[in-house]
Formats: C-alpha cells, structure tokens, sequence
C-alpha cells in the first residue's frame, strides 16, 4: 500500500488530504481531514482524477498518473488550481 499526505490552508483553516493507494486490489481510499471523502475500488489499475469539496467554494482534485505498463504512479493534489506538494510515506 502507497500513503500520501498533502497539508495545506484554505482561508487559514489547516486541512490534511491522505490517500492509501492498494496496488493489487486498486482499491483508492481518500480522506479530508480524517473524513473519507472517497473509497473506490475500480476495474482497471490506470490513471484517474477525482474531485472533492475542501470547503464551502473550493475544489480539491486528485491526480492519480502512470506510463502504459509502469509501476512507479504519480499523485497530485490540486486546489482551485494550485499545486500542493505531497509527502509519500513508506
């Protein structure tokens, strides 16, 4: 399993978005604040975005990335269009 941690403010409101990627199940857990936002498990093990509210107006997107056949995949995490570096954890 991959975790990644993005931390960042909206309006001076710290927020902590948490992804637990499972490699051989696919199954994507996304979670705001300790909330699950979204818990999917799709067919195919390929790129994807997803979309979430992080506040009243403001959209987070989730960008899950990979080459055709790679393993390495990555994950950004955009908010009304700013990027906001992510930690990976072990």
């Amino acid at each position: 399993m991959t975790t990644v941690l993005w931390d960042f403010e909206i309006e001076g409101v710290p927020h902590r978005v948490r992804l637990d990627f499972h490699f051989w199940s696919t199954r994507r857990v996304i979670t705001l604040d300790e909330k699950v936002v979204i818990d999917v498990t799709p067919v195919n093990n390929l790129a994807a975005t997803y979309r979430f509210r992080c506040g009243a107006a403001t959209v987070c997107e989730l960008r899950m990335t990979r080459e055709f056949l790679a393993i390495r995949r990555e994950f950004e995490l955009w908010v009304d269009g700013r990027h906001i570096p992510g930690v990976r954890q072990a």
